[in-house]
């Protein structure tokens, strides 16, 4: 075997540790993945990536084929064509929580249980409702700047998280 690519790890629980058993089974291979980038975001330098590079370059090379003058001509199409007037960063959050309502319901209230638990042994904030909470969570995850933030278990402050 000469090479791996991983399309969109971006789904998998833990990508990073996904990678390491990957390398240890194929040592000499050459691993890339596939995972669209916001610009200015980087895959975490920790993966095991012969080329981690290589996606990049393909998004900067596409992006040569691309008018950034026509943003303003296609914003204008889509409003006129839509009816809809509130502008893509605003359609973009509000597409973020229509995908986390829809296609996220069981997640969204798997995590609003652990943040429950998380909150009852606070004094400060054990009296927020299940669904504000869940709500809450939505509404920060909509504002990420990118799709994934590749937390790993126990980085927040050095505590895990209850199960």
């Amino acid at each position: 075997m000469d090479g791996l690519r991983v399309d969109h790890p971006d789904g998998l629980v833990d990508p990073e540790r996904y990678l390491r058993r990957l390398r240890e089974l194929a040592p000499n291979a050459w691993i890339i993945v596939e995972k669209i980038l916001q610009p200015g975001e980087t895959l975490p330098d920790s993966w095991p990536l012969m080329a981690p590079r290589v996606m990049i370059f393909l998004n900067l090379a596409g992006g040569l084929f691309i008018d950034p003058d026509g943003k303003e001509t296609l914003a204008r199409f889509y409003s006129e064509f839509t009816g809809e007037q509130t502008g893509l960063p605003r359609h973009g959050h509000d597409q973020k929580l229509l995908v986390l309502r829809g296609m996220f319901t069981a997640e969204i209230n798997r995590l609003g249980e652990l943040l429950g638990k998380i909150c009852a042994g606070d004094a400060r904030c054990r009296n927020f409702s299940p669904a504000g909470l869940r709500e809450a969570m939505m509404e920060m995850a909509a504002c990420l700047p990118v799709y994934r933030t590749y937390m790993r278990t126990g980085a927040v402050r050095g505590k895990s998280i209850p199960a």
